[in-house]
């Protein structure tokens, strides 16, 4: 199971410098001590007395209390790690690391034209309109909100590192990210700002389109350290087209970091395991630390990954003595990381636990959502989408319908591929099982997990489940050619197989793939553009006035600041929009309203949709699709009491491509027909 030659003597230790370890703990634990001594104490924040009372808690009280208590912890943690640093300051002997194998030209070259193709694959998502979760991590962690004072002009109020730091009420803050895009969005404030944009996509999405193409890069190279470089370049091909890789490298959340930092902490991991020095098992837990700063739920890996090491390290040809000191260092490399968490993400973790105690942080687990979470592992989609009505809707079910191949293909040669990979990393010696297995086994964690304490677990939460998938699929190839002693026919049979394979999926994928690359998942941008010019300028004369309701309404105040949310389930919002209709027929300022997921709010018996759909107060302007309905906006306007006989005489149609409206130079309802 294990491929390790025999060790080599210890390397020979610097005097003095493994003392140095435990001065710096010593320091450490001065300083916790220090902190929890002066700082206040959380019994003393009335912190339980405001959450108890439903009131909104300010944030100071969140951050005081979760460092404190993270102080804690670590402090603990901290002793532990000098009262056992006999153990784990031991030397042990450097092994041979097969994985610094020598790769070959073409397989650089090779790997350098994947990387590209995945680059200009991903580039024209850059300027999609953000989507419902992108828009609050701009407007809650990263970037801040414009507000509309009296006199109509805009005030921003941004948000402070603090703020992106520690802010997690939605329990949806993807910290490492949230930095990395207000770094980035700084810089090109700096360099690019472009006048009446007030923060651009592209560069709040750079960080994980830069990190995707590293992940696609570190697939490829992981292979190619156990002498697999072809295989790893079919690895690094699959996860450059497939869909949901696609969607994710240039999404502004945490997702991508996370792989990223995810193969790279198996990149340190395998070279710690058969290392003297203490370098890699402290790259190995930094990264792990940052995987789970990127995404949270990304615990299960690490879980996985420390255990299925563990697992190795106690099956390895090694003396006992030295088995057990390298199982010190992975457990001191884990506890290291463990730290910087809890000290990091101390202040969210009240809050996470108060969002996951939520009614919508529940639900059920079942054929269903499995057969969603196999559509996303497979095409990046969900399985089932039934919305006649939006030309852009696409679910698995649709791309298998009437045909049996595809249908054969996903849901047979896939699974039986993966199957295989499994079998053949477990025999293929550590390097294979550090690669495939920590990924996989996460998602059974995660899902044992979650269903246990009742929460819903959403399938994007499972995208680490990819690049294990993608090792394994191509890994499956070894098993068949295993009885072929002679090298060039394995070669030729795997790298036809593999080939076949990508020829097969790129061809099934086409429709996913152009979709997602193509088209703004939810167009908030565009929406906006339908019913105003400029909306960061100074206002207009009359004024334009907007009001959105619907899934999503608030999240285009990112586009649209003096656009007013409504909430489509409050009665008083019907009171709010009329005050808007009079305030529009009193200055005769245009007035456009714009909702989405029509579907759902009819089944609800919206009194706010039912007065936009009232043909005598207005018409109907255009509908900008998304990929869903509860992402599409129809756009109305109000009309004024002297185009209402007018409007009243014409029939209704629906125009897909907006048109923008600046003051009060508006296309009546029929011009816009």
């Amino acid at each position: 199971m294990t491929d390790e030659s025999s060790p080599s003597p210890p390397a020979p230790e610097r005097r003095g410098r493994w003392p140095r370890a435990v001065i710096a703990l010593w320091c450490l634990i001065s300083v916790l001590g220090l902190f929890l001594l002066f700082a206040e104490k959380p019994w003393n924040l009335g912190l339980q007395d405001q959450i108890a009372s439903g009131g909104r808690v300010p944030l100071p009280l969140f951050i005081a209390d979760g460092l404190w208590w993270g102080a804690l912890a670590n402090l603990l943690a901290a002793l532990c790690l000098v009262a056992t640093s006999r153990w784990w300051l031991a030397p042990v002997p450097e092994l041979p690391d097969s994985s610094r194998r020598t790769v070959p030209i073409w397989f650089w070259l090779v790997l350098l034209l994947v990387v590209a193709d995945a680059a200009a694959m991903r580039f024209p998502r850059l300027s999609h309109s953000l989507w419902n979760d992108e828009e609050y991590t701009l407007r809650r962690y990263v970037f801040g909100t414009f507000e509309e004072r009296d006199t109509g002009e805009l005030r921003f109020k941004k948000v402070g590192w603090t703020t992106s730091l520690f802010y997690n009420r939605g329990a949806n803050n993807h910290v490492c990210f949230s930095l990395a895009g207000k770094t980035a969005l700084k810089l090109w404030a700096g360099f690019v700002a472009i006048p009446g944009r007030p923060f651009s996509e592209a560069a709040l999405r750079m960080p994980s389109y830069l990190a995707s193409l590293a992940t696609i890069a570190l697939a490829a190279v992981l292979l190619a350290g156990m002498g697999r470089p072809m295989l790893g370049l079919f690895s690094a091909t699959f996860l450059a087209i497939h869909p949901w890789h696609l969607r994710y490298s240039v999404e502004a959340r945490g997702y991508s970091l996370m792989l990223f930092f995810a193969l790279l902490s198996v990149w340190f991991l395998i070279r710690a395991l058969a290392a003297a020095r203490w370098r890699p098992w402290l790259l190995f837990g930094l990264c792990q630390f940052l995987y789970m700063w990127c995404f949270p739920g990304a615990v299960y890996l690490a879980l996985a990954a420390n255990l299925t090491a563990a697992i190795l390290l106690l099956l390895r040809r090694e003396p006992w003595p030295d088995r057990f000191r390298r199982l010190a260092r992975l457990g001191v490399a884990g506890v290291l990381s463990a730290m910087l968490f809890l000290q990091m993400m101390g202040p969210s973790f009240r809050q996470i636990r108060l969002y996951l105690a939520r009614d919508i942080a529940r639900g059920e687990m079942g054929a269903g959502w499995l057969l969603d979470v196999w559509s996303h592992l497979t095409v990046g989609l969900r399985f089932h989408v039934h919305e006649p009505d939006i030309p852009l809707a696409l679910g698995l079910d649709m791309m298998i319908v009437d045909r049996p191949a595809i249908r054969w293909f996903f849901f047979v040669a896939i699974p039986a591929l993966a199957l295989l990979g499994v079998v053949r990393a477990l025999t293929a010696g550590r390097q294979a099982i550090l690669i495939v297995v920590p990924f996989l086994a996460a998602g059974l964690l995660s899902y044992a997990h979650t269903s246990l304490t009742g929460n819903f677990l959403f399938s994007w939460y499972l995208l680490y489940l990819l690049p294990g998938l993608a090792a394994a699929l191509f890994l499956a190839w070894e098993l068949p050619v295993a009885g072929i002693r002679t090298p060039w026919q394995r070669n030729t049979f795997q790298a036809a197989g593999g080939l076949l394979f990508l020829a097969v999926y790129l061809l099934a994928t086409i429709q996913p793939r152009a979709l997602i690359r193509d088209h703004d998942r939810e167009p908030l941008r565009q929406t906006i553009a339908a019913m105003r010019s400029n909306p960061f300028g100074p206002p207009a004369t009359p004024p334009v006035l907007t009001v959105a309701f619907g899934t999503s309404c608030r999240q285009l105040q990112s586009y649209d600041p003096r656009i007013l949310p409504l909430d489509a389930g409050d009665d008083r919002s019907v009171a709010a929009l009329e005050e808007q209709i009079r305030l529009a027929d009193r200055t005769g300022s245009p007035l456009f309203v714009t909702c989405a997921g029509s579907d759902e709010l009819r089944r609800a018996g919206s009194r706010l949709l039912a007065m936009v759909e009232n043909p005598e107060k207005f018409g109907h302007m255009t509908t900008v699709h998304g990929l869903e309905e509860m992402f599409s906006f129809r756009v109305f306007r109000h009309l004024p009491p002297a185009e209402i006989r007018q409007a009243a005489k014409t029939s209704e149609s629906e125009p897909t491509t907006p048109s923008a409206a600046t003051g009060s130079e508006v296309l009546p309802p029929s011009e816009n027909r």
